[in-house]
């Protein structure tokens, strides 16, 4: 994905993006490469070390939340599970 694309999907001003993914390729957790397509944009990938704390942060939510739903009684559970049907219906809106 470009600077742009992060900027417009989060939400936030091309310039902010680009200082932020600057950093986060000088701490190596991120790399450029230029566009196949189109020589003037540079495309954003994780690199093998920000692809490893990605998967370290998923692996760190799922287990907090699996604790989470653990811990609730079995009527909350029954609750959730509920829930999920609209919740799924949002997301794929």
């Amino acid at each position: 994905m470009s600077a742009g694309d992060v900027a417009a999907r989060e939400g936030v001003k091309p310039p902010s993006a680009t200082r932020v993914l600057a950093r986060l390729e000088q701490i190596g957790l991120i790399t450029r490469t230029a566009d196949p397509q189109d020589g003037r944009q540079v495309l954003l990938a994780a690199s093998a070390r920000g692809q490893e704390r990605l998967d370290a942060d998923l692996r760190a939510r799922d287990a907090w939340l699996t604790q989470r739903i653990a811990s609730l009684s079995g009527a909350e559970r029954t609750r959730l599970e509920d829930a999920l049907g609209v919740l799924q219906h949002l997301a794929e809106q």
